[in-house]
């Protein structure tokens, strides 16, 4: 699985930048996406991000089973992929 750094590296070779010039690239793009997204954002052939609300709940807790832990609600971001990608 690629990362962050791999992602502004592939940006760099392919746009002949500098790797600071495609961090901010890269950045840039993904500040933007998350703004978007709360409106909904399309991008054809690739796919639709959108953000959602995720109630809050009780989740046992992972080194007590025994005990109950609150989750708060909060927005997520997600993401639906064209059927070009699929």
């Amino acid at each position: 699985m690629s990362n962050k750094t791999d992602l502004v590296n592939a940006v760099a070779a392919d746009t002949g930048t500098s790797i600071a010039q495609a961090k901010r690239s890269v950045e840039s793009v993904l500040v933007n996406i998350r703004s978007l997204a709360e409106d909904g954002l399309q991008l054809r052939e690739y796919g639709k991000f959108s953000m959602r609300n995720k109630a809050a709940r009780e989740v046992q807790h992972p080194h007590r089973p025994s005990e109950k832990v609150k989750v708060p609600a909060r927005r997520v971001m997600g993401f639906k992929s064209s059927k070009a990608l699929d």
